[in-house]
């Protein structure tokens, strides 16, 4: 292995678990929060960030120039699609009625949800 491929894996290893990480936060955040509007906000998360993270990686590992342009079209496809997706679920529960369970402006609520 020369030098160029053991950085090429070292930063091909280090962006799929940092997309990895970030994909085990949102999933938690998907079991933890309350209501679709919470929840949508762990799933932009994941959209967003773990998927072209993990894409990123893979891309750079592959090394072939095909399995590269893929991997990068799918990343950056996840990173402008997935947020605008999940925004028009939101906007979709709200029309059907959906509703925050507490309003996020009430200056009494001080309770912590864990």
């Amino acid at each position: 292995m020369t030098g160029l491929e053991i950085l090429r894996f070292g930063v091909g290893g280090a962006l799929a678990l940092a997309g990895c990480v970030v994909a085990l936060i949102a999933a938690i955040a998907l079991m933890r929060f309350r209501d679709v509007f919470d929840r949508i906000h762990g799933a932009a998360l994941m959209s967003a960030l773990a998927a072209p993270l993990l894409c990123g990686g893979l891309a750079l590992v592959a090394w072939d120039g095909a399995m590269t342009l893929r991997l990068g079209l799918l990343g950056g496809v996840c990173a402008v699609l997935g947020p605008a997706a999940l925004h028009w679920l939101a906007a979709g529960a709200h029309s059907a009625g959906a509703a925050p369970e507490r309003a996020a402006t009430d200056p009494d609520d001080t309770e912590l949800v864990l």
